[in-house]
């Protein structure tokens, strides 16, 4: 369900970040923004926005993108240290995800020691990730009544699938079960467990079904992967 809430302040610009897995927010900040079209921002910031400002960030050169001003969302919303990203370890993202440099690193540690080699050993170097879903002020697993998400601090993001060189879609909602495709996500989805402290897929409790979920929050263990 694509569902925009409206978070913004009066006098600031808004963007719209609208979640494939759950509700999207509106994100304030004291910038110039402007939607890419993907339910991503991406901005213009005097120093770090508008293409100029994009470059290596989070303190590795394999991490591109962008500094932006922490994100004030709605009560206990926002990103403190917040970047936008572009690429990492090479690959390029499918929008401009909202995070941490802490997610950042996590990704980027995941998509460099098992994203790249698994697909290029199942037949085709990865050049895009499809990203569903990263900073939304939301409940867990868009759920009202619980605690917030860890999208809502930008500490958690979502891979629906991958493009590969060849143009090829891989696809978990689709190929998660697939001869050609089935075992590599599986592997790649445990690989994730270590960069990440949280990881979710499917089978693991029925809102995971068509994406995977990532996060660095704690759930009673150092580690919780399913």
């Amino acid at each position: 369900m694509r569902t925009p809430t409206f978070c913004g302040l009066t006098g600031f610009f808004l963007i719209f970040s609208v979640s494939a897995c759950g509700v999207g927010s509106a994100v304030s900040t004291s910038g110039s923004l402007a939607s890419n079209g993907s339910g991503v921002s991406s901005a213009s910031f005097p120093g770090s926005g508008g293409g100029s400002g994009t470059g290596t960030i989070c303190g590795k050169k394999s991490i591109q993108g962008q500094i932006i001003p922490n994100v004030d969302g709605e009560g206990d919303c926002g990103v403190e240290g917040a970047v936008l990203l572009q690429s990492v370890s090479g690959v390029a993202l499918s929008s401009q995800p909202t995070v941490t440099c802490d997610t950042a690193r996590a990704l980027n540690d995941w998509v460099a020691d098992t994203v790249k080699p698994v697909m290029s050993r199942a037949g085709a170097d990865v050049e895009t990730i499809q990203i569903s879903a990263h900073y939304a002020c939301r409940g867990m697993n868009g759920q009202n009544g619980g605690g917030l998400s860890e999208h809502a601090h930008g500490r958690a993001i979502d891979v629906s699938g991958f493009i590969l060189e060849n143009q090829r879609q891989v696809r978990v909602h689709s190929d998660w079960n697939s001869p050609e495709y089935g075992l590599a996500l599986r592997e790649i989805h445990s690989g994730a467990c270590g960069p990440f402290r949280t990881t979710l897929g499917p089978g693991s409790d029925g809102f995971h079904e068509d994406h995977l979920h990532y996060d660095l929050g704690q759930r009673g263990s150092p580690l919780f992967c399913r």
